[in-house]
């Protein structure tokens, strides 16, 4: 469901920043609107990502077979899906680039990413064991550290230290 609710946003996202990028290229004392442009077709492409992914967790959960190809190339649009977000995070201008929440939210990402990645190999076949427990649990840390305090602020002051709840 929180993937739904996020491509909902991210496709809101695609329409602000396609509009700031109209402004900036309409205004000549503006800055560059490269970055608005890049940002909006990647929010866009989340929006799609994010609703192909939702269709992955459906196979992972109905499908039993071990081996799967369908569920294996949805797997890979999950983990497009997961590395394009973080791509998303490092562009956005909202927080500075070395802000910390910024940084371990990246880093949490990519970290899913790569679990799902060797989940993936599970489904073709090709699975490599230690390295999905390992990834596995360095993901559960890393969302962990990223989440955590993020939701603990969220509830106690009402402010969004991440990019999202």
């Amino acid at each position: 469901m929180a993937l739904l609710f996020f491509s909902g946003n991210a496709f809101g996202l695609y329409e602000k920043y396609r509009e700031l990028a109209k402004i900036k290229l309409n205004n000549p004392f503006a800055k560059n609107a490269l970055n608005e442009t890049l940002i909006s077709y990647i929010a866009f492409a989340l929006g799609v990502l994010a609703i192909l992914s939702v269709a992955h967790f459906i196979l992972a959960a109905l499908v039993t077979k071990s081996k799967d190809t369908r569920r294996a190339d949805f797997g890979l649009i999950t983990v497009v899906f997961l590395a394009l977000y973080a791509t998303y995070l490092y562009f956005n201008t909202e927080l500075p680039i070395n802000a910390p929440a910024k940084i371990i939210d990246q880093s949490a990402y990519l970290a899913a990413a790569l679990f799902f990645l060797y989940e993936t190999r599970i489904s073709i076949g090709r699975e490599k064991w230690r390295a999905y427990r390992a990834f596995g649990l360095i993901a559960l840390i890393l969302t962990a550290y990223s989440s955590i305090p993020a939701l603990i602020v969220y509830m106690a002051k009402g402010e969004v230290i991440s990019n999202t709840i």
